[in-house]
């Protein structure tokens, strides 16, 4: 290889590692976004999200199996995910688990929770 190769191999091998810091970070966000980030969202329909920030901002997030998942952040538009659309995958997650779990250990019968 010569000067102007290792050069460029270089600089590729720095914008990689920045883009993966940066996902990473997204991620860490994401995941106390709601909790101690002070965000909240509000479904508008099933798979579009209002995510609201605690100094007034407002993201629209398509999370959907059908449609391609969306946010209108400037995080989004450059790395195509981010701290707002992760968020609301996971509180989208953690509510299925919850419903999952409530449908194993609730009694079909009378709605009493099963026992051990």
């Amino acid at each position: 290889m010569n000067t102007a190769e290792l050069t460029a191999l270089h600089i590729e091998t720095l914008t990689e590692a920045r883009i993966a810091r940066t996902l990473a970070s997204i991620a860490r966000r994401a995941e106390t976004l709601l909790t101690e980030g002070g965000y909240k969202v509000e479904t508008a329909w099933e798979g579009l999200y209002h995510v609201l920030g605690p100094q007034g901002q407002h993201y629209m997030v398509v999370s959907d199996t059908i449609l391609d998942n969306h946010c209108d952040c400037k995080a989004f538009a450059e790395y195509e995910t981010c701290k707002h659309l992760q968020a609301v995958e996971l509180m989208l997650r953690d509510e299925a688990q919850a419903a999952d779990y409530d449908a194993l250990h609730t009694d079909a019968d009378d709605g009493a929770y099963a026992r051990f």
